[in-house]
């Protein structure tokens, strides 16, 4: 994990301590797949589509891909904010 290493780099001998007895949260459901770049736009208008999603929480490499992201979801129809930190 690249966390555990910058951190060995600091602290050579860290005790880590997990408090939490599951993964996620109750009540929320995570999905992941394993598409090429261009594939992802359609796979989230395919669950947007099919699933009955209230919220979502999308992660992106970058400012400039969570720009054209949001901006490509409004175009399919869906609400859509975001934040980045190059924002203001």
């Amino acid at each position: 994990m690249a966390i555990q290493g910058f951190a060995r780099k600091y602290v050579p001998d860290p005790e880590y301590i997990n408090l939490m007895d599951e993964l996620t949260l109750k009540g929320v459901t995570q999905y992941y797949a394993y598409l090429e770049e261009k594939e992802k736009l359609q796979c989230l208008n395919t669950l947007f589509g099919k699933l009955d999603i209230n919220q979502a929480i999308i992660f992106c490499e970058n400012a400039k891909r969570v720009e054209l992201l949001a901006k490509k979801i409004h175009q399919l129809g869906f609400s859509c904010f975001y934040i980045h930190s190059k924002m203001d």
